[in-house]
């Protein structure tokens, strides 16, 4: 049998005539036919194999070709028959699997989808869900959605009904070579969190990626681009990752043995699982021959040479010990330890590459199950985004004490009660059903114990927002870390009492390790000043002396200041995150860049690792301004110079507000200006926007009309001018036309983003670059670009940046063209569905809602409506904006804070908007061809036809005369004997009017 199934597959081999098989490749390449794995491996390897899997190994593989070997349409064709994996273990049942097109980028791809059943609350209400979206391996060659099908099914089925599986079937190699896999999985998780969270109940900020060798390769980019972009991945599953492909090989795709950094590459180079001539072909087919030049610096090829890997998100990694990609692998996860980021590195002993796949028969195969669900479960559940590492400022206050910020009648106030710290008492909650109208018991809902208790007995460590409520007043509460929260007397809706007994359970089950509480008295009358003395603030100073600023926030005095000069629609109007984002970023890499003129590196890397907090959003609860300031923003760049400065001196171990070692002007502001500062954050906030958020969601609507200009091309319908009937046309043309209008309005877009590139960044007060040095405004525009993860570039002339923003105009124009354009298409469809008995009639809309109060059965176009608003509000936001960025008066425009709050919020609404409006309305879009039909033949415009046969007066008398006595057009022309019934029914035809004749 062996012997037979060597011959076919030399047959194979030779009919093949794969040109990658010729050359100097063959001095890399093992037996064309895989042999059993003591002829095929040194000897010296072979006692290092668990032997389980040598058993297995020799038993299903020896005979069968290499993977490489095999002509890739082949392969694709019967995977089963050439893959080196078996033994996967079946996965469970799930609840729904169902398939999805996801647009990218030229084309579309398929996501399958794995949903669990729908779980609800204790009031009702649907269970959010999160998302983990895998990435399958194969090279980037092979591989399809039957690859991780088990696996996926696996997780969905352990998380308990709290996950919901997108497998993405990205577009493979060499067809679609890099940089299209790793384009078409960014734009599959955007189009997840974006697009799918409201279809598939997600919470959009419960997020995790995953995938196996070229999977976990796409995953490791992902995590970084998700960094950049400020998407709050919890967790990512690297699974013997393809980390390096520059490192190991050649640009024309060989493997350097001589050269290669690793040394599992040599050591493992003729494992069959993954042999070198392999990794050699994948190198190839996905990069092409020779290496493009610009990739030999691109870490999306090879995320190991990231510049940086600071703040990304929890990674678990898994290597392989005989396996050539672990030691990159294990280089990767060591980078983001040194990095400060969490990275659990764990090695499977003896098994190759191939072992995950392997979980129905090895113990490391079981064990990845196990270590990632355990993980998932882990940084996926719903309090892990409260938990200290992840929100404000970490852990407030030690154990063995609790806190709570309250805030009653407006003035803020703390409260802070001692309780025992011994670890060993515990705390008594017992359920009481009445209301307490007493004011020494603590009170809390029964909502809080239920949303918050039980996860909180498996993370002791967590800390979480608990809502009370004294007398009339509502009530906030603050942040506790390993105590209770106990701020509270009279609640309205009291199902839980706080006491000093030893009643412990609510429902029946046990609530533990919680430390007991001392009883306090909290009357309404003494609350108020009580609270007021305990209030917790720290002293900071400016040119104006001294102020008192709240002890748990990291800002500053002039910040403070601003808070009490610009009492202007506080909260609501409160500079957009964008922009709290781009501050990070900009800050981050101006500490780069002044490190080398001569900052204090440890004051450097201190405010980098601030900065790239601010840049994730992790401290977006520390910047309160509103846009309704100084119109340079310079209380916003002042705040953002604060916060990074007191959260660098934290970092340190200094104190808060001392300004040392990190002053926030002299340090995280050095060689900058406001002047200089704001616009460039501007910038990159509004490039941030446009090109992640605004233009896919654009492009995304574009190709769903498309479709429906396919779906449409067939039915002929009667054209409408004036209001007025016209000639005939398809629907499909009518609906080419709102296509055409967004394919200019993409080019419009893209059109701004070259001028919003040019960063103002160098030119500090006025344009002149005072106290900077040369060459700075490069080096930070380089360095944003890298934080940013898109191109920015540093402006030829400074004076224009600061003194104008003719580039934030131009860029609003776009989005108000296209609100015009959204308007009218959104207009005509509104129209055209109008009915459904007495308007127009020709499209069937999506029923979404119920439309009326009073009229029963009625349905309404809403998202058409909405829509419209959407534009009407962004032409609003556009004169504002033309008006700002008319109003800069010499060296500086001070109208900077609106015309770039006005330039994102029209960028957010525009593109929420079209979301909405392709999910809930085109996507679903329907044309009533019988309603249709009935309105083309009627209509008198048919005649217009004849003007060649019979001429304009008398087809206008048959017009005509069919109007004035009810006539149809034939009748008519019968009547006045204009032409023969022959011939009208040879010229008047429809399908012959949309389009020009052809030439005799």
């Amino acid at each position: 049998m062996a012997d037979t199934q060597t011959a076919t597959a030399q047959t194979v081999l030779k009919a093949s005539g794969d040109a990658s098989t010729k050359g100097p490749l063959h001095a890399l390449r093992p037996d064309d036919v895989l042999q059993p794995l003591h002829n095929s491996i040194p000897a010296e390897l072979l006692p290092r194999f668990d032997p389980k899997y040598v058993e297995l190994y020799n038993k299903y593989n020896a005979g069968r070709l290499h993977t490489h070997e095999v002509p890739i349409e082949e392969y694709r064709k019967n995977p089963g028959k050439y893959a080196i994996s078996w033994g996967r273990a079946a996965g469970p049942d799930v609840y729904r699997i169902t398939e999805q097109k996801c647009p990218v980028e030229g084309g579309e791809i398929t996501v399958r989808i794995f949903e669990p059943a729908p779980t609800v609350d204790e009031n009702g209400n649907a269970k959010k869900r999160a998302a983990y979206i895998n990435f399958h391996g194969g090279g980037w060659v092979f591989g399809d959605l039957s690859k991780d099908h088990d696996f996926c099914k696996r997780i969905v089925d352990a998380l308990d009904g709290d996950l919901v599986a997108f497998d993405v079937e990205y577009r493979l190699a060499p067809e679609n070579k890099y940089p299209i896999p790793v384009d078409d999985c960014w734009t599959a998780l955007n189009w997840v969190r974006n697009e799918k969270a409201g279809e598939f109940n997600l919470d959009r900020d419960r997020l995790a990626v995953g995938g196996i060798s070229a999977g976990g390769h796409l995953s490791a980019v992902v995590g970084h681009l998700c960094r950049n972009a400020g998407i709050p991945l919890r967790l990512q599953i690297l699974c013997v990752p393809v980390c390096d492909l520059h490192g190991p090989f050649t640009p024309e795709g060989q493997f350097d043995r001589e050269n290669c950094p690793y040394e599992s590459y040599r050591e493992m180079e003729c494992t069959p699982a993954l042999p070198m001539a392999r990794m050699a072909y994948f190198h190839r087919h996905f990069l092409g021959v020779p290496r493009p030049e610009k990739s030999e610096s691109d870490w999306k090829i090879s995320p190991i040479l990231a510049p940086n890997f600071a703040n990304l998100a929890p990674a678990l990694v898994f290597t392989a010990e005989m396996d050539p990609l672990r030691d990159e692998g294990e280089a990767y996860a060591a980078k983001m330890k040194a990095a400060g980021c969490e990275a659990e590195l764990i090695r499977a002993p003896g098994v190759p590459h191939t072992f995950s796949h392997l979980d129905a028969v090895l113990d490391s195969g079981k064990m990845y199950n196990e270590k990632t669900i355990a993980a998932l479960k882990e940084k996926l559940r719903l309090d892990n985004r409260l938990s200290a590492p992840q929100s404000r400022r970490g852990p407030m206050i030690p154990y063995g004490t609790a806190a709570g910020t309250a805030k009653a009648c407006r003035a803020a106030v703390r409260t802070v009660i001692p309780i025992h710290g011994d670890g060993k008492s515990r705390l008594a909650v017992e359920g009481n059903a009445q209301k307490r109208t007493g004011g020494n018991q603590l009170i809390f809902s029964k909502s809080f114990y239920l949303d918050r208790y039980f996860s909180f007995l498996s993370s002791p460590e967590s800390c979480f927002t608990a809502p009370i409520s004294h007398d009339e007043s509502s009530l906030f509460s603050g942040r506790v870390a390993r105590g209770l929260l106990a701020a509270s007397a009279r609640s309205y809706s009291p199902s839980f009492a706080v006491n000093s007994r030893r009643a412990l359970s609510s429902n029946g089950r046990s609530l533990q390790q919680f430390t007991r509480l001392q009883s306090i008295n909290l009357s309404s009358r003494a609350f108020s000043t009580t609270a007021r003395m305990a209030q917790e603030t720290r002293t900071e100073t400016d040119a104006f002396g001294e102020i008192q600023v709240p002890a748990d926030k990291y800002w500053g005095a002039q910040t403070q200041r601003s808070l009490g000069n610009f009492k202007i629609n506080q909260p609501q109007d409160r500079m957009p995150p964008p922009i709290v984002k781009a501050f990070g970023i900009l800050k981050g890499a101006a500490a780069t860049v002044n490190m080398k003129f001569g900052l204090d590196p440890k004051v450097g890397e201190a405010i980098q690792q601030a900065a790239a907090e601010v840049a994730d959003l992790k401290l977006i609860d520390h910047f309160p301004l509103v846009v309704w300031q100084t119109g340079s923003g310079t209380q916003s760049n002042m705040n953002a110079n604060e916060v990074i400065s007191n959260r660098a001196i934290e970092i340190l171990g200094g104190k808060m507000g001392s300004k040392k070692p990190v002053h926030p002007n002299d340090h995280v502001n050095m060689s900058a200006s406001s002047n200089d500062s704001f616009p460039t954050v501007m910038h990159i906030a509004a490039v941030l926007e446009l090109e992640g958020t605004l233009l896919p969601a654009l492009r995304n609507l574009r190709n769903a009309l498309q479709k429906k200009v396919d779906e449409f091309s067939e039915i002929i319908k009667i054209g409408r001018t004036h209001l007025q009937d016209a000639t005939p046309l398809t629907l499909g043309q009518e609906f080419s036309g709102y296509v055409a209008q967004l394919d200019r309005n993409i080019e419009r877009v893209e059109g701004t983003l070259p001028h919003l590139r040019y960063l103002a960044q160098g030119g500090t007060a006025v344009g002149t670059g005072l106290n900077t040095f040369k060459g700075f405004d490069e080096a930070v525009a380089a360095e944003i670009s890298k934080l940013a993860g898109t191109e920015f570039k540093t402006a030829p002339n400074k004076f224009e940046v600061l003194a104008a923003h003719d580039s934030i105009v131009e860029a609003s124009g776009a989005l108000n063209t296209l609100a015009v354009s959204l308007f009218k298409i959104a207009q005509d469809i509104r129209y055209l569905g109008s009915g459904p008995r007495c308007g127009l009639g020709e499209l069937i809309l999506p029923e979404n809602e119920p439309g009326s109060s009073i009229m029963p059965g009625k349905v309404n176009p809403t998202q058409c409506e909405a829509l419209t608003m959407v534009c009407s509000q962004v032409m609003g936001n556009h004169v504002a904006a033309t008006v700002g960025g008319m109003s800069g008066q010499f060296e500086l425009n001070v109208f900077k804070p609106v015309m770039i709050r006005n330039l994102l919020h029209s960028t957010r609404i525009l593109a929420d908007g079209m979301v909405s409006f392709q999910d809930h309305l085109v996507e679903g879009l329907q044309a009533d061809r019988k309603r249709i039909d009935a309105l083309l033949h009627e209509s008198l415009m048919l005649v217009t036809c004849l003007n060649p046969v019979i001429g304009y007066d008398m087809a206008s008398k048959v017009a005509k005369n069919a109007h004035k006595k009810g006539l149809t057009l034939k009748q008519s022309a019968m009547e006045l004997q204009a032409l023969s019934e022959e011939d009208f029914d040879k010229y008047v035809r429809p399908e012959l009017m949309i389009s020009p004749k052809e030439k005799k």
